[in-house]
Parts: C-alpha cells; sequence; structure tokens
C-alpha cells in the first residue's frame, strides 16, 4: 500500500562506504523531490544453433542501480559550500523515510544544478551515481 511522502531525509556519511559510516550529515535543509535508484538486470544471449525452435535464449548478467535523482530547497549561504566539496568526491549515502525505512549505497555528486533564487532559497537538482549494491532496510 502507497503511503503518502513526507519527513524524507536524504543524507551522506563520513566514508566513502556505506558499511562503514559512522555519522551522517544531512545534505539539504527540505528535500522537495526524490527518485530513488531503480534495480536493472542485464540480459546476456545465449543463444545457440541448437535453441528450441530458434527462440532466444537469454540468462542473467550484471546488476545495476540507477541514479537517484533529487530536488531540493536550501539556503544558499548554508549548503553551497558542501555541494561544491561533494561534488564528484565518492561518499555514503542515505534516504531516511519516515518510518526509519533505509535506502544505503555508495556514490558520487556527479550532476549539480542550482535553478532559482526566491527569497534567498534556492532550488537545486542533483545526480547521484549509485555505485555497486545498494542496501534497503525496512524497519518492522
Amino acid at each position: 500500500m502507497a503511503t503518502k511522502g513526507h519527513s524524507v531525509v536524504f543524507e551522506y556519511g563520513n566514508t566513502a562506504d556505506h558499511t562503514t559510516a559512522s555519522a551522517w550529515t544531512k545534505l539539504f535543509t527540505k528535500v522537495t523531490d526524490i527518485q530513488p535508484y531503480n534495480l536493472e538486470g542485464e540480459a546476456i544471449d545465449i543463444s545457440h544453433m541448437e535453441s528450441p525452435e530458434q527462440y532466444s535464449e537469454r540468462t542473467s548478467g550484471w546488476a545495476e542501480a540507477t541514479d537517484v535523482e533529487l530536488t531540493a530547497q536550501h539556503i544558499k549561504t548554508e549548503y553551497a559550500a558542501a555541494l561544491n566539496t561533494l561534488f564528484r568526491v565518492d561518499k555514503a549515502f542515505r534516504i531516511v523515510f519516515f518510518d526509519g525505512t533505509t535506502l544505503k549505497f555508495n556514490g558520487f555528486l556527479n550532476n549539480l544544478g542550482t535553478t532559482a533564487e526566491r527569497k534567498g532559497i534556492v532550488s537545486t537538482t542533483a545526480s547521484i551515481v549509485v555505485n555497486g549494491k545498494p542496501v534497503y532496510a525496512a524497519t518492522s
């Protein structure tokens, strides 16, 4: 059952590996939109001259987590320096949902776009490349 999205926090860790990060820092003041990664599996063609009735045969190959996309608002004087220092730096990241469920992954900030300033609030879009296997931890 779907639930309303609220109280979602996006954080980065003090290491490049989410399994060893011991401290987490909030990346943005307010996340307004987030698209977590999707898991995708490669299909490897293993068809051969004796494939039954000339149907393609495939097996699963490498897996990949797609980029995490988000839009956030922040006060320009608070987060600009942090965002610039995180650009293209390997870090641990996590998304914490209102019920404590987490998505943890390693990656790096590879796309950072600041759109408009309105009354001192800046709207920023960002993409984080996911590196390796992400971990989903649901609360019970």
